[in-house]
């Protein structure tokens, strides 16, 4: 799964430069755009080097933004910090400070980085996002609902906030299933899901984070297809049938950044095994952040299994898996 890039929105930033190190800021952010993180944070970090440009707010978002990318939190925390520093009321700049914080597991600070941002700027959705996110975290999926509901309002066409509502219906069913529910009892709600996201691709129109709402609504169909089709489990054992095999299941990766953070907890993912031995599609019914979410679906993504067999034909099967991340 690919890693959403914070969103911002380029504001002029006036600065004393001579020409030369204005053509090497713009340059560094045109590297940015392309992706090529490391050459950009080359570049602008030679454009500090002058004592005189060290307040140039949007320089230092992009900066943070680069290291963000390349997972060096540290550098990403000190250079959107900067920004912020140096535009205190731009709402922009504390909305990517926000998402930072909730990408880092720090709900406190992103909370209230992300209510300054509204202070600043009350239809500021991307900071409205970082709470709804932060509820979800928190546990409390009516509030998160109910704010992915104000950013619709606000903005029909926010990427996110379908993300946000599809999250919280996928927590809601994860929920159940800890409960001793069925997911095949819970077809309602991968209904729910698959219209969230339908309406979030049709609405969002080709907008920077409609390529997520994509591929969710991609998983979401195939397990909403496969539970359909799939009849009631009964106690007795199917006649027929051979389970499937795992032959190998690679752990995840537990990040150093996670580790120094002191994050621990399990993910909990549902993993559609298809037919032709392949991993299909993976849904995530519990998260924890701060890129561990990740490391589990890369984790899953890998498992090698022999496929369920019904009268000697592979078909496909559903089972949930727990990723446990530990400090040690």
């Amino acid at each position: 799964m690919k890693k959403t890039l914070l969103y911002f929105v380029c504001l002029m930033v006036f600065v004393t430069a001579v020409p030369a190190q204005q053509t090497a800021r713009e340059r560094a952010i045109e590297l940015y755009k392309q992706g090529k993180f490391d050459e950009s944070i080359n570049l602008l970090e030679t454009y500090f080097k002058n004592k005189v440009l060290q307040t140039d707010a949007e320089a230092w978002t992009f900066l943070g933004l680069s290291y963000f990318n390349l997972m060096d939190y540290k550098n990403a925390r000190k250079s959107l910090e900067a920004a912020v520093k140096y535009q205190p009321q731009n709402a922009t700049f504390q909305g990517n400070l926000a998402y930072f914080y909730l990408y880092t597991a720090q709900m406190g600070k992103a909370q209230r980085a992300a209510k300054e941002a509204l202070r600043i700027d009350p239809r500021n959705v991307d900071a409205s996002y970082v709470l709804g996110a932060g509820e979800l975290w928190q546990g409390d999926l009516d509030e998160a609902s109910k704010i992915a509901d104000n950013i619709l309002a606000i903005d029909i066409g926010f990427p996110k906030a379908y993300l946000l509502k599809s999250d919280v219906l996928m927590a809601t069913l994860g929920k159940r299933v800890s409960g001793g529910s069925a997911i095949r009892d819970e077809l309602d709600l991968l209904r729910q899901n698959v219209e969230v996201l339908e309406g979030g691709l049709d609405k969002s129109q080709k907008r920077p984070g409609s390529e997520q709402v994509e591929t969710y609504l991609e998983a979401a169909r195939a397990f909403y297809a496969h539970f359909s089709k799939e009849p009631p489990i009964s106690a007795a054992p199917e006649a027929g049938v051979t389970p499937f095999r795992f032959i190998s299941k690679p752990k995840a990766v537990y990040t150093d950044n996670a580790r120094a953070a002191g994050i621990s907890g399990a993910v909990r993912l549902v993993v559609l095994l298809g037919a032709n031995g392949q991993v299909l599609h993976i849904l995530k019914l519990k998260g924890i952040g701060f890129g561990l979410d990740e490391q589990a679906i890369r984790a899953a993504q890998q498992i090698r299994f022999e496929p369920k067999k019904k009268d000697g034909i592979p078909v496909s099967t559903v089972v949930t898996i727990e990723y446990t991340f530990s400090v040690y």
